[in-house]
Formats: C-alpha cells, structure tokens, sequence
C-alpha cells in the first residue's frame, strides 16, 4: 500500500475499507444553529455556550435524542434556530431561551409556546467539523459545497448544512439524508452531483453508500449487495430484507428489490484502520472492529430454502 499523507480517510481508502454496513445513525435527531466559529471538539458543544445550555443538551442526548450542531455560510437564520428531525419542524429560538426549550422537548412536554415552521425541504447534513477531526476540514467541506451547489436545482427538496461530527471521520466526506436516513461515505467530485440527483427521486446511490440508518450492518452489507448485483450505480431501495439464518459469524438474508428476491450470505470480518487522524504518526496500533462483507450474492431461491425444502419433502 502507498504511503497515505497525514488523513485518517486517506488510509483508510487505501488500505480497501469498506463503505457497507457502516451508516448506523440514529433517527432523533435535534439541530441547533450556532456559528462553526465557535464550534469546539465535541459535536454537541460551542465554546460560548453557558453552563445551563450545555447541562440542558446532555440532558436532551439522555433523553434519546442526538444532537449536532449545525452552520452554512451566507445564511441570515439566527443563532438558536431549531430542526428537529423526524418531526420536520423548525423553530426560531431566542438564545436566552435555549436551554427551557430543549429541556421541555427532553421531557416531551407541549411546545406549542413555540413559534415552528413545518420543515418542507429534507434535510442534509455534511460533516464538515474540522475541530474534531482534520479530514472533515478537508474532504467534509468539500463534500459540503459540492452537495450545496448540486441541491440548487432542488431547491424546493433539499436544505444542505454544515454539521458538526456524523461519525467515521475515516469515511470522510461524511453526509446523512435525514428523511432517507441513507448515510453516505467518501464523496467526491464525481459523486455529489449523482448523490442529490438519486435522492431526489428516491433512490441510492450506490458508490457512496455506507448503508440504510435504521439496518443492522449486517442488513446493511446485504441491502447494498444485493442492489448492487442489479447492476448500475443507483437503485431503489430494497423492499424488504428477511433474516434466513444467523450464527456468531454469518447472516443468510433474503433481500427484496423491484428485480426480485436476492439470496444474500454475509459473513462477519475484522476491520482494521484508523479512527481519527490523530492516531496517525504516533505508532498507535489500528483499532479493530468488526464489519460484514456479502460473500455469496444470487439472484431467487436460496441454497439454503432448498435444503430445507428437500429435508421437509424427505419427512413426509
């Protein structure tokens, strides 16, 4: 493997780390406007939020709830708006005000006292948190503007922001469709553009693709080899994905698609990489975690239904 320079995604790249099954994300989402100026390493944080701001959004993640921080440039919103996803509402929040809002929204009280706007375009986020990790300086923001200017000629569809931490910054650039709740890795020049034209009409883009949010990885790794056997870079979403046969190491799925049913069998890994840039040039050992690769992917009925089909005609 060549040399990687001093980025996490780079050698992770390199090094042939796959994208699928890696798109967990939670759904709860809430996101707060604060200028990325004053952004600090943890993704929930700015440097110039007062102690009962900060207390009320740890007691908003205990609630259930995730929270990032998000900014765009030459935008006029204020400070303290509000989405709050999957709700797709927004609010306009005095900062003076904050802190009671999120604690009302963590103790699920009414929040009709709140002004909201119902949030028509879906939300995008781009990891572009350059205090957490140097890849999402780098290749996050650049994810970001490309994202942004491709979502121009949507302008009804889509609402792209700047996020603080998404996760995987070895995936780098970083982006989560928020009603899709696809999760994408790695984007590139060629690939924004392709990204917000498949999601517009409700497909995946499959290159790019870290997996479907609310899927185990497993699930994951088998959704996208199995639209990937289809054939070509975007496709709708599987159907339906049924769990055959699990052990400790492998998963039997059948997956459904509009070409038909696909038998997928995964098979569990050991990934090693990086999980930030700054485990590089220290002689840190890479962080092994475990991932899930398809390794047999057909098209109709599985091996394994006709064993037991033949086992069942045997007993009669």
């Amino acid at each position: 493997m060549t040399q990687p320079d001093n980025f996490c995604a780079t050698f992770g790249q390199q090094s042939g780390e796959a994208l699928a099954g890696t798109g967990a994300h939670p759904e709860r989402m809430v996101l707060i406007r604060w200028p990325k100026s004053r952004w600090s390493y943890a993704m929930r944080e700015a440097a110039d939020m007062g102690g009962p701001l900060r207390d009320a959004i740890q007691t908003l993640t205990k609630a259930g709830w995730r929270v990032n921080l998000v900014d765009r440039k030459n935008d006029a919103g204020p400070i303290g708006r509000v989405i709050v996803v999957p709700r797709r509402q927004s609010f306009d929040i005095p900062p003076d005000h904050l802190a009671d809002f999120l604690l009302s929204l963590a103790a699920d009280h009414p929040l009709t006292d709140y002004r909201s706007t119902h949030a028509t375009a879906e939300v995008v986020l781009c990891c572009t948190h350059g205090q957490h990790d140097r890849c999402c300086a780098k290749f996050g923001f650049a994810a970001y503007r490309l994202l942004a200017a491709a979502a121009q000629e949507y302008r009804d569809r889509f609402d792209v922001w700047e996020s603080t931490h998404l996760g995987g910054c070895r995936f780098s650039g970083n982006a989560v469709f928020t009603r899709s709740m696809r999760k994408y890795g790695r984007i590139g020049a060629t690939d924004a553009a392709a990204i917000i034209a498949a999601e517009s009409n409700g497909q995946a883009w499959l290159p790019s693709l870290r997996g479907t949010s609310h899927l185990s990885p497993e699930a994951q790794a088998a959704e996208i080899a199995a639209l990937q056997a289809i054939g070509g870079h975007t496709q709708f979403p599987a159907l339906a994905i049924d769990l055959l046969h699990a052990t400790d190491s492998a998963r039997d799925f059948h997956v459904k698609t509009h070409d038909g049913v696909y038998f997928v069998g995964c098979e569990a890994t050991i990934s090693r990489s990086h999980d930030s840039c700054s485990d590089l040039g220290d002689d840190l050992p890479l962080k092994e975690r475990q991932a899930w690769k398809a390794v047999q992917v057909r098209k109709g009925v599985t091996p394994r239904a006709n064993d037991l089909a033949a086992a069942d005609g045997a007993g009669r």
